[in-house]
């Protein structure tokens, strides 16, 4: 007999929607208004919601803000993205597959760094988890360097390897190449991964 997936009772499917349509409407203010500037009222509000309601699916206002930063890496499929660089075997493609995870996090993600940056200059605590997520990216993409050290140049250590990685893939580069100078997001693909390449692999 089949596996058969339990049905997800309906408060919970609810409860799930609610949730998202928050998280929706949050990002929206969050970009338009500013993090500080949107009170968890303003949200409750757009959502046609309790501020209850609100508060007893996140708590505060910084538990949004962490749910949309994990609901954009989901929907850019970042972690899954990373996670094939780690476990690839070939140099090249492991450098594509970070240069991938690189144009999808930024290309999809606009909004949500002006926000984060705005809000992090004001709220030490956001700037705390800002440097927390920045040390979860990079941890991932050293482990997918690390992978391929012993291809890397002569001298090239994984140190400085994984500077030029950090660097390259930055959000500024992007956001200098596509929004700036008018590439579209695959140049900018195919141009970090040729890079990375470049910089880092023994001929």
């Amino acid at each position: 007999m089949a596996n058969v997936k339990p049905r997800v009772p309906y408060r919970q499917q609810q409860a799930e929607e609610t949730r998202r349509r928050i998280i929706a409407a949050a990002r929206r203010l969050f970009a338009q208004r500013g993090y500080t500037s949107t009170s968890i009222e303003a949200v409750a509000d757009v959502v046609g919601v309790a501020v209850r309601t609100v508060y007893a699916a996140f708590g505060n206002k910084i538990a949004i803000l962490g749910a949309i930063c994990d609901e954009w890496l989901r929907d850019a499929n970042v972690i899954t993205l990373v996670s094939a660089a780690v476990d690839a075997h070939e140099p090249n493609q492991v450098l594509a597959l970070l240069a991938q995870a690189a144009r999808q996090q930024w290309e999809s993600g606009g909004d949500i760094l002006d926000m984060t940056e705005a809000a992090a200059a004001v709220d030490s605590e956001i700037a705390t988890l800002l440097r927390g997520w920045a040390g979860e990216r990079e941890m991932g993409m050293g482990a997918a360097v690390k992978r391929i050290s012993r291809h890397l140049k002569p001298g090239l250590g994984l140190r400085r390897a994984n500077a030029v990685v950090r660097a390259l893939t930055a959000p500024g580069v992007y956001l200098s190449l596509v929004s700036d100078s008018g590439w579209t997001p695959q140049q900018y693909q195919d141009w970090l991964s040729a890079s990375l390449a470049g910089q880092l692999l023994a001929s």
